[in-house]
């Protein structure tokens, strides 16, 4: 992985290697995962009169909104959240039925794998549903960006785990139940997916930020 530029006030690159003298009158060094999180923010040390330094960070990037009225956002929050319900709830319940296709490898290492990504996928949901209207670069990838590769990735495993439900059915000669097992995950796979499509189109804008920046200080990137 390419190193990022020194883009901080320690002149200490993304990756945390920090000199000495940094690292004692901070305390850590500034690692990548930092960057990340304060991306946008512009960081300035501030003596105090005790002698000592502190740090100073203020938000001054863009802010990042949703291009649309706060109805139409409700509504939107509102549909993702049946699709999840409705998919994952849909999903477990024909993943733990008690038939021969369910104990096959290849079908249950998707379905285990596609059961992780389901449940970050909800804590990235929440973040969405109840982040501030407008939003910071770190708040923006955590919810909206994080939410819609999840969502691809967790429908794809379980589109996979029904594909691989289908290839059972053949392999076992399996009876009409497997195959409606199959498809009926198949649909599951489609609701999660559908919440990815729509979020793809949901339109994005930079809101212009007032907020002052420290004296002397650094954005970082």
């Amino acid at each position: 992985m390419r190193k990022k530029d020194i883009t901080d006030i320690y002149q200490v690159r993304s990756r945390g290697r920090a000199d000495d003298s940094s690292q004692l009158e901070t305390g850590f060094c500034h690692s990548s995962r930092y960057h990340d999180f304060f991306e946008g923010y512009t960081e300035a040390r501030v003596e105090t009169e005790n002698g000592k330094a502190r740090i100073v960070r203020v938000y001054t990037a863009p802010w990042i909104q949703r291009d649309m009225p706060e109805k139409e956002q409700l509504r939107l929050k509102a549909l993702y959240w049946l699709l999840y319900l409705a998919g994952t709830a849909l999903y477990f319940w024909r993943l733990v039925l008690p038939i021969v296709s369910n104990t096959r490898p290849y079908v249950a290492a998707p379905g285990l794998l596609s059961v992780i990504f389901l449940l970050l996928m909800l804590f990235a949901l929440i973040s969405y549903t109840w982040g501030k209207p407008f939003m910071t670069i770190y708040e923006y990838k955590s919810s909206a960006k994080r939410l819609r590769r999840l969502s691809l990735y967790g429908g794809s495993l379980m589109a996979a785990t029904a594909l691989m439900t289908l290839l059972a059915t053949w392999i076992d000669a399996g009876s009409t139940a497997t195959l409606v097992n199959a498809l009926l995950l198949l649909f599951s796979a489609s609701l999660v997916l559908g919440i990815f499509l729509k979020e793809r189109t949901v339109p994005y804008r930079e809101r212009e930020n007032n907020n002052q920046a420290p004296e002397g200080g650094f954005e970082l990137q």
